[in-house]
């Protein structure tokens, strides 16, 4: 069962998110909410990184560079990162590289 969201902005800011509306696009209340585009831009990148979702197929692609994605993303692995490495293969596909 999904979680109920407590508050209508955090129902807005989501539905925002799937809409891809950019921060000039955003309803009024929501910037109020939110305050400046950088906090704007830092939840589309978390909220496509918890979906788990690859930087050339979400909304962050559009706020944020493929390589900052995808260094944030390490945060967010349920693993250690201090032994690994992630890597850019000839095409385009990361590739987690352990370090021993």
């Amino acid at each position: 069962m999904q979680r109920v969201h407590a508050t209508i902005e955090e129902q807005l800011i989501l539905k925002s998110i799937k809409e891809e509306c950019l921060w000039e696009n955003l309803p009024k209340r929501l910037q109020l909410t939110i305050s400046t585009k950088e906090e704007w831009h830092r939840r589309i990148i978390e909220h496509c990184i918890k979906k788990r979702l690859q930087w050339n197929a979400c909304f962050a692609r559009k706020v944020c560079k493929e390589g900052e994605y995808y260094e944030e993303m390490m945060r967010y692995l349920p693993i250690p990162i201090s032994p690994c490495r992630l890597c850019l293969s000839g095409n385009e596909n990361f590739i987690l590289q352990i370090l021993l």
